[in-house]
């Protein structure tokens, strides 16, 4: 199943927390709730609700050096827009 496909019809949280693990090298939404200094329990009811958590998400972008705009593009792709045209995982330049 290509990416495209994949995400075709996933939520905004859905799309941006792919994005945030694949920038991040992390599988489960455990880690991604850990590394948010959430926890899975938190991270769940903001899943099913559909409520992204900006603070949290802004606070590990920044430490990790990762660029928002890409973390938060639109498309289907979480590779497509963690990796434009080659640049490494989300990193700013």
């Amino acid at each position: 199943m290509s990416n495209r496909k994949r995400y075709v019809g996933a939520t905004r949280f859905e799309m941006v927390a792919t994005r945030l693990k694949f920038a991040l090298g992390i599988a489960t939404d455990r880690e991604l709730a850990m590394r948010l200094k959430m926890s899975q329990n938190a991270f769940a009811n903001r899943k099913a609700s559909g409520s992204i958590p900006y603070t949290h998400i802004f606070a590990v972008c920044e430490a990790a050096e990762l660029d928002l705009n890409l973390i938060f593009a639109e498309g289907n792709s979480p590779q497509r827009a963690v990796f434009p045209c080659g640049q490494s995982p989300g990193r700013k330049k």
